[in-house]
């Protein structure tokens, strides 16, 4: 048995081979690598797979910038020219002259009257007919709004023409002002160009009480003031308003547009219309009664106008329901 033990044993030691594959060539080739890796070598095995993949990245990213650098360079440039379209800006030129000039009576908040004194480069017999109007559109929220009110035509200078008028506007921000002129009121309707103004912020603070005959208004007093009741948000009540001024504007239509503290959404509360004196037996009143239903809480501006045009605004706190 030990005999046979020992045969085994001799025989594992021979290799299974016929002939000798790990040559001395190929111990060298080994001991050479182990040599190159201690000294921080590289093997030059796999260069062209190792420069592949960088080459596709930076040819994407190539590609990619032909076709993203016109798209962003048409972006910027159109956000250029709509910032531009909506500067601030006093006069309208075409072809190499101006058309004319706007300029606003003073930093008269949202909400509120201001003067405006427009002076056209034509001399005044072209323009004596001509019904003049302004389209007014908000910048932050689209809102337009037509203003018919009374423009006096008068001469400036030989070539030059002064128009004056007052109106308010709703919003505070950048309005686009185009100028139109009705010639004899026949239907042809001339476009005479636009400008920009910078409307300020109307100040939010509530507006004051005061006493009128035997009733309590918020408003501003000899101007225009509504019965001091409180407002739930979401509950419609009626409201007793009072106005003073020329009965020949406190005419028509009288809708009461309402906008949130934080907002520049306008929304329309009421349409109603304008009553003389009689509900109350006081002959040099003007009165409207509206239903008021404001749909959230917080502070809002309300505003009347009249004969289609804004005739003031009061600043009230609307209550949320218990």
């Amino acid at each position: 048995m030990t005999k046979r033990n020992n045969e085994w044993q001799q025989s594992l030691k021979q290799s299974p081979f016929t002939q000798n594959y790990f040559t001395r060539e190929h111990e060298q080739a080994v001991f050479n690598r182990i040599q190159m890796d201690k000294r921080g070598e590289k093997v030059k095995v796999g260069k062209v797979n190792r420069w592949f993949i960088p080459a596709m990245m930076i040819s994407c990213l190539f590609f990619l910038m032909a076709v993203a650098i016109p798209f962003v360079v048409k972006e910027i440039e159109h956000r250029a020219a709509v910032k531009k379209e909506w500067d601030v800006r006093q006069e309208y030129w075409q072809d190499g002259g101006r058309v004319f000039s706007l300029f606003p009576g003073g930093d008269v908040p949202a909400g509120k009257i201001n003067g405006y004194k427009i002076i056209v480069d034509q001399p005044m017999e072209s323009l004596k007919n001509m019904q003049f109007f302004i389209k007014a559109i908000h910048q932050g929220s689209g809102n337009t709004q037509e203003i018919k009110t009374s423009f006096n035509v008068k001469r400036y200078e030989d070539n030059l023409t002064w128009v004056t008028t007052s109106f308010g506007l709703p919003l505070s921000g950048h309005w686009k002002l185009e100028l139109y002129g009705d010639e004899n009121e026949q239907g042809v309707i001339r476009y005479f160009g636009d400008v920009v103004i910078d409307i300020p912020e109307h100040s939010w603070e509530v507006s004051p009480t005061f006493k009128y005959n035997i009733y309590q208004l918020r408003g501003i007093e000899n101007r225009m003031g509504v019965m001091d009741h409180e407002i739930i948000a979401g509950k419609p009540n009626k409201y007793m308003w009072f106005f003073w001024g020329d009965k020949s504007i406190l005419r028509g239509e009288s809708p009461v547009y309402a906008v949130r503290k934080g907002t520049n959404e306008l929304i329309l509360i009421e349409k109603s219309g304008f009553s003389y004196g009689s509900a109350f037996e006081i002959d040099h009143d003007n009165s409207i009664i509206t239903s008021l239903n404001i749909p959230k809480p917080g502070i809002w501006r309300l505003m009347v106008y009249a004969n289609n045009n804004l005739f003031d605004s009061v600043v009230v706190e609307v209550k949320q329901a218990p």
